[in-house]
């Protein structure tokens, strides 16, 4: 069954339907075997033929032979001897629906849901050790106003151990990996803190610029695709490889992107799949932002204004808002939760402690105590430096 599909992942293209269709109606080793030409049984070839004629193909029998002579050249070189090779020395593996650390999340995908993931990486994809993720995605040029964004939104998401999922690429999808990096001692142990999605082999890092943030990734997160290592990024890859990352998010944000960006393809795939969608908003005066309006006007996108509303679109992390003194006056703590509160009262103003010390002084547990600290932060009620917290004034 893991040979099966690892042959089939060297052979065919990331969402091909055809090959879905096959493997969904035939299980992987007879899908292998139609996909190479083999003899098959008439009870295969059935199942084949109703298969291809449920996926919308006219003649079935016709579907099935154009889609061989897509498939033979590669057939022809596909070894399964050099893969394992190849993976190995990448230190990769091969993940399959069967195995328990399969992404459930992908299953929603359905039948165009992947034939098999080649990870690399610390963690697991397992549900358990991704209880909640959030892709962001957006503008490679991205602004400075972009990044800033997206700086937020991550270090509000890391607090709350929420792991971040991108495509690796220039502009936003660095920006989202570099600072859930830079805070992944929040998340729990065991939680990702970020997974980047690959148009090409694991082993293929694109952009190579950004082979040191791929490297760092591995250490802590995750770098996974859908295609065998060695093999190169194309633009039907990296069109296939934007429904992975809207499968793999429990919500999708596009922090900033032009009215054709890629991004705007990941959103419909999150979209058709019934994942939440957010997007933040821009100048009016610029191209940069005008895509993620397009998707408040047109697609119902939700508008984010601010870090809190991109975990609103994930379950069970709304965040008040409210004012409750009455007065009609905001006050900087309003919305606080009972813990960031105390966190924040216990945080010294005239000097700087180290979270350690303002978790005892609060009566929180470490963990807690850093993730309250990351969301004072984020509301600019708290400052790092050297290490150490105080309040700020």
């Amino acid at each position: 069954m893991r040979e099966a599909r690892a042959l089939l992942t060297s052979v065919c293209e990331p969402g091909d339907a055809a090959a879905a269709s096959l493997l969904a109606a035939c299980g992987p080793e007879e899908a292998a075997a139609l996909v190479q030409g083999k003899t098959c049984s008439r009870e295969t070839l059935s199942r084949a033929r109703d298969a291809l004629e449920a996926a919308g193909y006219a003649s079935p029998e016709a579907a099935l032979r154009k889609a061989r002579e897509r498939w033979e050249p590669r057939v022809k070189t596909a070894d399964l001897d050099s893969l394992r090779q190849r993976a190995r020395k990448a230190g990769a593996k091969l993940l399959i629906p069967e195995d328990d650390q399969w992404p459930g999340r992908c299953e929603d995908l359905g039948p165009a849901q992947p034939i098999a993931l080649w990870v690399r990486g610390e963690g697991s994809l397992s549900d358990d050790a991704l209880p909640r993720t959030l892709a962001i995605v957006g503008s490679r040029e991205a602004s400075g106003y972009g990044l800033a964004v997206t700086q937020a939104m991550v270090q509000a998401a890391a607090a709350e151990g929420v792991s971040i999922v991108s495509g690796g690429a220039f502009g936003i999808d660095r920006e989202a990996h570099e600072t859930a990096l830079e805070f992944s001692s929040l998340y729990p142990e065991g939680t990702v803190p970020t997974l980047a999605v690959m148009a090409g082999g694991v082993d293929r890092f694109y952009p190579a610029a950004h082979e040191p943030l791929f490297a760092r990734i591995l250490a802590r997160g995750i770098i996974l695709s859908e295609t065998p290592p060695g093999c190169a990024p194309t633009r039907w890859r990296f069109l296939q490889r934007n429904r992975l990352i809207a499968a793999l998010g429990d919500g999708v944000v596009v922090a900033e992107a032009r009215h054709r960006s890629g991004a705007l393809s990941t959103a419909n795939h999150a979209l058709s799949l019934g994942r939440p969608v957010g997007a933040v908003p821009g100048s009016i005066l610029t191209a940069a932002s005008a895509g993620c309006h397009t998707l408040v006007r047109e697609s119902g996108a939700e508008l984010i204004a601010r870090p809190a509303d991109a975990l609103s679109l994930l379950p069970g992390l709304g965040i008040l808002t409210s004012s409750s003194d009455g007065t009609g006056e905001r006050r900087p703590t309003d919305g606080l939760s009972e813990r960031d509160l105390a966190v924040f009262e216990a945080t010294p103003v005239r000097r700087t402690a180290t979270a350690e010390s303002i978790a005892r002084a609060a009566g929180v547990g470490y963990q807690d105590a850093r993730s309250a600290l990351a969301q004072l932060s984020l509301r600019g009620l708290a400052e790092l430096s050297g290490g150490q917290w105080t309040r700020t004034p």
